[in-house]
């Protein structure tokens, strides 16, 4: 049940597949069977990631951390304003990635 596409059945196919009932729903039996063997439906709590560890998390990803080589080499060479462009871009970079994350987890928070 778990490899059917559930978006693309028509809802007669998902109610067959799920073996329930469109006008009455499943039984009180039913209901209680598959609460035992699959869980109550809710999302599992996960501990929240603080806005400085989300800001931090940003710089993990590989393009960013290119980037901050980019800015050692530059500055290396003697290219100090080169190396402040790259650091405007990954500081944005950083910024922007960290406000989607943020938004992510207050939205799957409301979802809760």
């Amino acid at each position: 049940m778990d490899k059917l596409k559930w978006h693309a059945l028509e809802a007669e196919a998902v109610i067959k597949a799920l073996g329930t009932n469109a006008a009455h729903g499943l039984d009180e039996a039913e209901a209680q069977r598959r609460l035992e063997a699959y869980g109550p439906n809710e999302l599992k709590k996960e501990e929240k990631a603080s806005p400085l560890s989300l800001f931090f998390n940003q710089f993990k990803n590989v393009l960013i951390i290119i980037l901050l080589v980019a800015i050692v080499l530059s500055v290396a060479i003697g290219e100090v304003l080169d190396a402040a462009i790259i650091g405007v871009i990954v500081v944005f970079s950083a910024l922007l990635g960290f406000i989607q994350e943020h938004k992510a987890e207050k939205a799957l928070e409301a979802l809760k």
